[in-house]
């Protein structure tokens, strides 16, 4: 028996319908049919998101569905009328929700130094 020992990842087989959306290491994989994850995905990088993070926010989108026993197609719908603004806040407030509670995104107001603490800063 000639065994090939590599560090490269098994080859995955294409043909299957069903993707693994891996929300954390140490959880079960969640299995989503894989035209929802591209749609869901793909709205996102429509949106302006960059791959990985449409991506992983898809993952979540999707978590968050099947736990609440939604279609997230329904999600992707009501998530259309929104503009970036109220999206980019819907995301950083569902981000929040799904991480340690020692990290949070957020907006905030700019800061504006008091006069008195400004004149002993340097440029």
């Amino acid at each position: 028996m000639n065994s090939n020992y590599t560090n490269l990842p098994p080859v995955v087989n294409r043909n299957t319908i069903d993707q693994k959306a891996f929300v954390n290491f140490y959880v079960s994989p969640l299995e989503v049919d894989s035209q929802t994850l591209d749609v869901v995905t793909g709205f996102f990088t429509s949106r302006g998101f960059d791959i990985s993070a449409a991506a992983s926010f898809a993952s979540v989108i999707l978590a968050q569905a099947k736990k609440d026993n939604t279609n997230p197609l329904t999600i992707i719908d009501t998530l259309k009328g929104y503009d970036n603004l109220q999206l980019n806040s819907l995301v950083a407030e569902i981000t929040n929700y799904n991480r340690y509670k020692t990290s949070f995104l957020g907006f905030g107001p700019i800061f504006n130094a008091n006069p008195e603490i400004a004149r002993n800063v340097l440029p």
